[in-house]
């Protein structure tokens, strides 16, 4: 683990503000759960890509390199 953890933080807390911004517009999600993913990969084996997607919400393609983990919220209108 080194400088990525950093940068996986900052992503973490835009992903936070983003739900939180785009729940202001008056409409209700409720939260169905988390997504968590940790690279475990070998080191040497590269960043992983994936893309977390629910019918309300698309954070796109995501890399992250070995040691790092991303999570993403599944959430359906209530």
């Amino acid at each position: 683990m080194g400088g990525g953890n950093g940068h996986v933080l900052v992503f973490l807390v835009s992903v936070f503000f983003f739900i939180i911004s785009s729940s202001v517009d008056g409409s209700q999600y409720k939260q169905l759960s988390t997504i968590h993913v940790m690279n475990s990969m070998a080191k040497g084996s590269g960043p992983m890509q994936i893309r977390c997607k629910s019918r309300y919400t698309d954070y796109g393609m995501q890399q992250f390199g070995e040691g790092t983990e991303y999570r993403c919220g599944v959430r359906e209108k209530a």
